[in-house]
């Protein structure tokens, strides 16, 4: 599960100032996603850190999902 991310479908989207606030409205972390945020999280899952973690759903969302129960 992720929130708004910065990639190439985003990029056009969140040059224009409204569209950028509109999308950071809910995120109570005020930050749009970056690749690197994504790639962190499945490096992590992906690692032995996550080695006893199983059927877990990872919000990469900045806070986003659990703001909207």
């Amino acid at each position: 599960m992720s929130g708004t991310g910065k990639a190439g479908m985003t990029e056009e989207e969140l040059k224009n100032i409204e569209l950028n606030e509109m999308f950071l409205a809910p995120i109570p972390m005020k930050k749009i996603a970056q690749p690197q945020d994504i790639a962190n999280a499945a490096l992590f899952l992906a690692s032995g850190l996550s080695s006893y973690i199983t059927g877990v759903v990872l919000p990469v969302d900045g806070r986003w999902w659990m703001d909207m129960s």
